[in-house]
């Protein structure tokens, strides 16, 4: 891709000459996209695969938004180095491993990588054994309703069954 530049009364905005993308299965031509990307919505788009290393290049990005896609494998350690990344969503896709900590990577919330369930390590409160997460049992709806499982109850069956019996 070339560089073009236009100078609007002492400001100069830089373009890209085009860039074409398949998006949805339709094939889009950009014209006169911005160097200087700052937000980038990727999110409904049934991505597979894993997260390119390569975003890190995007180092004006403020914004990163990759939720709900079907992407895979670890988060790349790479994203640490996105230092004006003040937002990022990476929820609902199917990523594992431990989350890369340092710079602005500290600073993203349990909402940021929330419905992946093999992702491990802060913010998240499910901890990692060798980048892996410890097994997390999954509350049953009657234990969250509750406050107890089928044990108890199975237990408490069982003894007045014997009740009867005697």
């Amino acid at each position: 891709m070339r560089s073009a530049a236009f100078y609007i009364s002492n400001i100069v905005l830089e373009y890209d000459d085009s860039v074409t993308a398949t998006m949805k299965g339709l094939r889009t031509d950009f014209e006169k996209i911005p160097n200087d990307l700052v937000r980038l919505n990727l999110s409904h788009n049934n991505f597979i695969g894993p997260i390119p290393r390569s975003l890190e290049n995007l180092i004006n990005l403020e914004s990163l938004d990759l939720s709900s896609n079907m992407l895979d494998g670890e988060i790349p350690a790479e994203l640490t180095n996105m230092n004006f990344l003040a937002s990022l969503n990476l929820s609902n896709n199917h990523l594992e491993g431990s989350i890369p900590r340092g710079k602005q990577s500290d600073t993203f919330s349990n909402d940021s990588y929330e419905g992946n369930i093999g992702l491990c390590g802060l913010p998240l409160s499910i901890q990692c054994n060798n980048n892996v997460p410890l097994q997390q049992y999954p509350s049953s709806e009657a234990e969250d309703k509750f406050g107890f499982g089928w044990k108890p109850v199975a237990i408490g069956y069982a003894v007045e069954w014997c009740l009867e019996l005697a």
